[in-house]
């Protein structure tokens, strides 16, 4: 519950520097996103909480919106290195934020190595060979032996020696490819056909020997001349060969790539667009399991650690499987599960995607696979393949479309497009949005605007030599050159040649600014609109900007709100005034009152505290107690609650009388009948909830509760 800050503390704070009054209140501007003031706050708490303050920044840092150079890495081990110290008094009250003893652990992510892959990568057959001379106890023991058998043979038919492929067959007497290298030995005359192993010859031998026994194998070589993760080729070869034997394998690489490995979000498109793909059973399949939602629940007849997933109707899709452990929802079409301490992924047919052999695994919202070992990170691709070696010390997904792979101080960025690096100068990235990115520069001490293109690479728009710079408008931007805020278009011409001291984004139409330490307002154009003449106040580059057409300001110490035109529609005369979505909590000498406009009306004041829930619901505290109430001031909950919490459109509360969770509609009704003995949010999707020793799962969706 966020409280609202008293007015001795507002009279000692300091103008827009976003510092907290303490840890806590850092926590609670991380948890409304306000990051730019939990950062600072944090900061400046790290050397009396630095426990605390470690782990805020950290979280601070991981927030796709504010990646930093400072590594959220670094900030973490400070924080585990005095986790344990962090006095219980503390937990309590960060408790109240989502922090517990074990969000050290959350926060690491996993780390690992895989020699299988590995090999695939560098595709040659000796590195197979040693696998399978080091690690008989690979399981893709069988994929292993054939990759080395298959690229020995290749190397063969490409030297075209006799030598080599008699030496090969006495190293490898049971070799895969045995009849393959025999049929290559005693026709040796199919190397005087393919002189130059074009794609002319091989489909001229194909078509003129149908019956040879090297056929087959050379419509594969025909199709790896296609196969080179490219749509446009495997169309070409489809539509060149359609007899070729490896024409559905091409359907199924265009389906793969088209889909992202049968990315839910991408199912459909592929069906609408490619009418003509044949398997359409298995595609329909596909669609199927993608819109099929599955709950983790666990079998105790059969293990303590079997875990499986049911659908709606308490039917087991996935069975139970034993030491299956802490499985998480499906998201992307994939589930984490853990397995004797280590953690994979399995797909809703319960197929193996990445096997259990990481510390930790994690899906990132750019559709790869981030995984740990040994303190090291790498990335996969969604069909479990790695992508980048584990062997970075950090890995930051800028957003959905770039990432940053880190060696100590040292970065490289990617495009998801793309495995390999781009030319790109700047050592950190992070998304202003609508396509720009603020680039850092010279050791992170100064800034620069990039804007993305079509292919993926990140033109200037400022050179990095700012201070800093934030968002004005939409193609507008304020820039510090020289401990000075200007504001300028994204082609560098200057918009006003006022300087101001802080600037906030447009919003509604209005920026908030502060010039010789007084507050005004400025238009989209830069424009000052409203004189300045008002004081700076604690948190006003929030509360102080424009909604329905009003702004809270502060003259002469109190409190009153503008319109557009600066007149007064509220005099300054309250200690404290908030913005409550819709409606405005008021607090004179005493408690608080609740102010509605539309309404035109005021409640007394009889509110210890109160806040905004979103949607509009204020939540008011009245003699202990906490009750709510919607945009019109109706009574949606009686203060009759120890607390109230939402989640999208419903409500957990927790009565007086019992010890029971119930959740509750917006209109104030029971969702469920039954009282839970907790209720945990999961997923942003779902609440977690616990009844009477068994788990069940609430839809936020749809309200339906799926419970043993």
């Amino acid at each position: 519950m966020v409280k609202i800050i008293s007015l001795y503390l507002i009279l000692f704070s300091v103008l827009f520097s976003a510092r907290s009054q303490n840890v806590y209140k850092s926590f609670e501007r991380l948890s409304k996103k306000d990051l730019y003031s939990a950062q600072a706050g944090f900061n400046k708490k790290l050397r009396r909480y630095p426990a605390e303050s470690a782990l805020g920044l950290s979280l601070c840092y991981t927030e796709p919106s504010y990646q930093n150079i400072d590594s959220a890495l670094k900030f973490l081990l400070i924080a585990e290195e005095r986790w344990e110290g962090v006095s219980e008094k503390s937990m309590v009250k960060l408790a109240f934020y989502g922090v517990d003893k074990r969000s050290v652990d959350k926060q690491k992510n996993i780390l690992g190595e895989l020699f299988f892959e590995r090999c695939v990568s560098l595709n040659e057959p000796e590195c197979f060979d040693f696998l399978i001379n080091t690690q008989p106890w690979n399981k893709n023991i069988s994929q292993i032996v054939y990759f080395r058998d298959s690229l020995f043979y290749s190397r063969a038919k490409q030297n075209k020696s006799t030598q080599e492929i008699k030496t090969l067959l006495e190293l490898y007497p049971k070799t895969l490819f045995k009849s393959k290298l025999n049929a290559l030995y005693d026709n040796f005359e199919l190397n005087n056909s393919i002189k130059a192993n074009t794609e002319e010859e091989i489909a001229a031998f194909i078509e003129a020997y149908p019956e040879n026994r090297f056929t087959g194998p050379l419509q594969d070589s025909l199709y790896r001349l296609f196969h080179k993760n490219d749509l446009k080729l495997y169309f070409s070869f489809i539509q060149k060969y359609p007899s070729n034997r490896n024409v559905p394998m091409a359907w199924e690489r265009i389906y793969e790539l088209e889909t992202n490995y049968y990315h839910p979000d991408l199912l459909e498109f592929f069906l609408n667009r490619y009418p003509d793909y044949p398997n359409k059973k298995q595609l329909a399949e596909d669609m199927r399991l993608s819109k099929l939602q599955l709950y983790p629940f666990p079998d105790s007849s059969i293990s303590a650690n079997a875990y499986g997933y049911k659908n709606d109707e308490m039917d087991w899709v996935i069975p139970p499987r034993i030491k299956f452990e802490e499985p998480s929802l499906f998201s992307q079409g994939y589930a984490v599960i853990g397995k004797d301490g280590l953690y994979g992924v399995i797909d809703k047919n319960g197929v193996e995607i990445v096997p259990f052999i990481y510390d930790e695994v994690e899906l990132l919202e750019n559709t790869l696979i981030l995984v740990s070992s040994n303190g090291l990170y790498g990335l996969l691709n969604r069909d479990g393949s790695l992508r980048h070696e584990i062997e970075y010390s950090q890995i930051i997904d800028v957003d959905s479309l770039y990432y940053l792979l880190y060696k100590g101080e040292d970065s490289e960025l990617y495009c998801i497009k793309d495995s390999t690096a781009l030319h790109f100068e700047p050592m950190d990235l992070e998304l202003l949005g609508l396509g720009y990115y603020r680039a850092y520069g010279f050791n992170g001490m100064k800034v620069g605007l990039f804007q993305s293109e079509a292919n993926c690479d990140l033109s200037e728009v400022l050179s990095i030599a700012y201070g800093d710079i934030n968002k004005f408008g939409d193609d507008s931007f304020v820039g510090e050159f020289r401990n000075e805020l200007k504001i300028m278009t994204k082609s560098n011409e200057m918009m006003t040649d006022s300087v101001y001291g802080s600037i906030s984004p447009v919003h509604n139409g209005y920026a908030l600014a502060v010039k010789d330490s007084k507050v005004g307002y400025l238009n989209s154009h830069a424009q000052e609109v409203i004189d300045f003449q008002f004081e700076p106040f604690m948190g006003m580059m929030s509360s102080g900007l424009f909604q329905g057409g009003n702004a809270i300001v502060k003259t002469e110490g109190l409190f009153g709100i503008i319109d557009t035109l600066g007149s007064y529609k509220i005099s300054p005369k309250y200690n404290q005034l908030t913005y409550l979505e819709g409606l405005y909590g008021v607090r004179g000498d005493g408690d608080w009152s609740v102010l509605s406009f539309t309404q035109d009306s005021i409640t007394p004041a009889i509110y210890s505290s109160i806040d905004a829930l979103g949607n509009g619901f204020v939540l008011y505290n009245e003699n202990g107690k906490y009750g709510m109430m919607d945009t019109e001031m109706n009574s949606i909950f009686p203060p009759v609650y120890r607390s109230i919490q939402k989640f999208r459109d419903y409500f957990v509360t927790l009565g007086c009388a019992d010890d029971l969770y119930y959740i509750m509609d917006s209109q104030g009704n029971l969702a469920s009948t039954r009282g839970f003995s907790s209720v945990q949010s999961l997923a942003k999707s779902h609440l977690l909830v616990k009844y009477e020793n068994k788990i069940g799962y609430f839809r936020l969706k749809d309200g339906k509760l799926i419970i043993e």
